[in-house]
């Protein structure tokens, strides 16, 4: 039953410290969202409110790519361990 839980929260198989840090997102990027935003959509205006809220959008885009990451490693760091804890050898008899 142990093992189970473990898979449902595999945060708690070990102890990682994980530092992250981030640049402060600043009116700087905003103009370069926006200046990539107006090469590709030249024919449109966007209210500097609408390139805030996109770059809210591609920061949690890119959120969930980072989580799916972490949960893709842990999941394959499980089934590794399991694997390499359960194996065995055995030879079938040939008639």
């Amino acid at each position: 039953m142990e093992d189970l839980r473990l898979i449902a929260n595999p945060a708690h198989l070990r102890e990682i410290e994980v530092k992250v840090t981030r640049k402060k997102y600043s009116p700087k990027h905003e103009d370069q969202l926006y200046d990539i935003i107006r090469a590709r959509y030249d024919n449109i205006y966007l209210s500097p409110h609408t390139i805030k809220h996109i770059g809210k959008m591609i920061d949690g885009e890119i959120e969930e790519v980072i989580e799916a990451r972490r949960i893709n490693n842990c999941m394959e760091y499980i089934l590794t361990e399991v694997i390499e804890q359960n194996k065995f050898d055995f030879c079938l008899p040939f008639d």
